[in-house]
């Protein structure tokens, strides 16, 4: 009858508005181009169109120091904390932009690091916890799972990199989700520790996984970078502070390390650095940092206001 049929075409209607509701909310989300990075470095809290929903954890916040003991990291990473305790903290989420669409032969790369919150600072263990890693291919509909990582006691960043060969063509987006194993006690009593994320990449050309400095004279310092030898850099250092463009450049080198000569003795040193290869090259990152020796004092004569580089503070009590 005529109200059947006006049901009917209600239904049709609100069907189709759904559908086209959701292919509007998907297509008219903001879309980064590849190649992509996100250091953090200019950010206040999470960057615009990532989110951390309050799924049962602390959401992530952004931090330019490590807390407590914690391993130093240069630059601002993005970090929350976990408990094992089922009212609070034991579950969250890391959900990136829309980025693509991807091209050949471009991978995905994060760096995450965890620690407990009391000695001795090592990773909680892999029996405290997992995260996974999924994929988007509908602007956040659905994920797919494609990769499993436990806890670990290594409280070091950490590297991973994912290939994206399956989804040549597509935009993407990424969700990390971290929770504590609620039927476990965390290793050595402690009550929670802290997941830290940073660098995140899409790309063909990836930074390097460390940045050490290997050696240190009064004059020069060798720095040393988790990279093939036969990496490309090119490499911008000058005292702390300085802005890039305006420090000593040093000329595209080919080598994992590199030895910088003609420094002052005693000396706090900053550095920004590229990797170029052969189709595209990444950002700049930095402010990272190294230092020279200290030389010999001939005579003293300091002020006190605030502690020099070469000095050190000790409590002694007699």
């Amino acid at each position: 009858n005529h109200h059947q049929i006006s049901n009917l075409l209600v239904r049709i209607f609100g069907i189709l508005f759904l559908l086209s509701s959701k292919s509007f909310s998907q297509t008219n989300q903001d879309t980064t181009p590849t190649p992509w990075t996100e250091g953090f470095e200019n950010s206040i809290g999470l960057p615009g169109g990532w989110l951390s929903p309050e799924v049962g954890g602390f959401p992530y916040m952004i931090l330019n120091l490590d807390p407590l003991d914690l391993p130093s990291h240069n630059g601002k990473y993005v970090m929350t904390l976990f408990m094992n305790d089922p009212m609070m903290f034991f579950y969250q989420e890391l959900i990136t932009i829309n980025v693509g669409p991807i091209l050949p032969n471009q991978k995905f790369s994060f760096k995450y690091k965890h620690a407990n919150d009391a000695q001795p600072y090592i990773g909680p263990g892999e029996e405290s916890g997992d995260q996974r890693v999924y994929i988007s291919a509908d602007y956040g509909e659905t994920y797919e799972e494609v990769l499993f990582i436990k806890n670990s006691v290594s409280n070091d960043w950490q590297t991973i990199m994912i290939d994206l060969s399956a989804y040549v063509g597509q935009v993407i987006r990424f969700k990390i989700a971290a929770s504590v194993n609620l039927d476990e006690e965390i290793p050595y009593g402690n009550i929670y520790y802290y997941m830290g994320y940073d660098d995140f990449e899409i790309g063909d050309c990836f930074m390097p996984t460390s940045y050490d400095q290997t050696f240190q004279n009064l004059d020069s310092a060798e720095l040393t970078f988790g990279a093939e030898v036969t990496s490309t850099f090119q490499l911008e250092y000058g005292l702390p502070g300085f802005t890039l463009g305006t420090g000593t450049s040093i000329p595209e080198f080919t080598n994992n390390q590199i030895t910088i000569n003609g420094l002052e003795s005693g000396t706090l040193y900053e550095y920004y650095l590229k990797k170029i290869c052969s189709a595209s090259s990444t950002q700049w990152i930095g402010p990272l940092n190294f230092s020279t020796s200290c030389d010999v004092f001939d005579y003293l004569n300091v002020n006190f206001n605030t502690i020099p580089f070469c000095f050190s503070t000790h409590n002694n009590v007699n």
